[in-house]
């Protein structure tokens, strides 16, 4: 990149090169952003452990309080975990619990009737991925076997039931945080579940390794000479962005034929083999 740009004898130190080593990390993330390369897959896959739903014994709630008694001391704790109270038409978040203990904290106050021994369901639908994961690329269980479809937000809740119900296996999920997912319905057992993901990577000028294959890194020098022209400025950014652009497309393209047989590809390509 310094002799492509005319920037003289390469050094690590000064203005210059700050701007080509973000140049050439913007380019690196940008590419990585393009497309669900089979390069950035997790190995071995991410996964998760639901949570069987909770019904054991009654609970205590008063109306307009947040404080709730089980009859029955949950083992672990269930913060964070929602409930259902029998013959109230909403959903509470347990906002604090200490395992072993009998007390809980709902989020908001109680709205329905003051009950001693009301019947109820705590459950989690809600589960933490991996701090690295990027673009969930299939999601599945195993018992029975069966794929978790990804779905928007909004969809699930309006395809859902006045209140969540048991369901397994969930047919659907939607992210709600970067490394968050809620599941359709809630698990009523206890089961592994796997999801294959893109990884963000981490910065080249950090020392990590360079996940892009070796025949492509030449798209990582286009696309830092661009960014480097951009930063400057110089008018030779419009010739770098072209070649920088039909590299990335490239590496698409590569990607999507590395994901089906010679055979389905082309019946011209598949003919070379015969």
């Amino acid at each position: 990149i310094w002799g492509r740009a005319g920037l003289g004898t390469v050094t690590t130190t000064g203005d210059f090169a700050g701007i080509v080593d973000r140049a050439i990390e913007r380019a690196y993330h940008e590419i990585a952003d393009a497309h669900p390369f089979l390069w950035l897959r997790a190995a071995p896959p991410g996964v998760f452990r639901t949570t069987d739903d909770i019904t054991t014994g009654t609970i205590s709630v008063t109306v307009g309080s947040t404080a709730a008694t089980l009859s029955s001391a949950p083992a672990a704790s269930v913060a964070d975990r929602e409930i259902i109270i029998t013959g109230w038409n909403e959903v509470y978040r347990i906002s604090a619990h200490t395992a072993g203990g009998a007390g809980i904290t709902l989020d908001s106050a109680f709205n329905g009737t003051t009950n001693a021994t009301a019947s109820y369901v705590i459950f989690q639908r809600e589960y933490d991925l991996d701090s690295d994961v990027k673009e969930i690329i299939v999601m599945h269980v195993m018992d029975p076997g069966g794929v978790i479809e990804q779905a928007d937000e909004a969809e699930l809740l309006r395809n859902a039931d006045a209140l969540p119900s048991a369901l397994w296996p969930p047919t659907k999920f939607a992210r709600i945080g970067q490394q968050r997912i809620r599941l359709e319905g809630y698990p009523d057992r206890t089961r592994r579940v796997e999801y294959a993901h893109t990884v963000i990577p981490a910065d080249i000028v950090d020392g990590a390794t360079i996940l892009v294959p070796r025949n492509f890194r030449y798209v990582i020098a286009d696309g830092g000479l661009y960014w480097t022209y951009i930063a400057r400025p110089d008018d030779r950014a419009d010739a770098a962005g072209i070649l920088y652009a039909s590299g990335t497309q490239k590496m698409i393209d590569a990607d999507k034929r590395n994901r089906v047989t010679l055979g389905r590809v082309s019946g011209r390509r598949a003919a070379l083999y015969v």
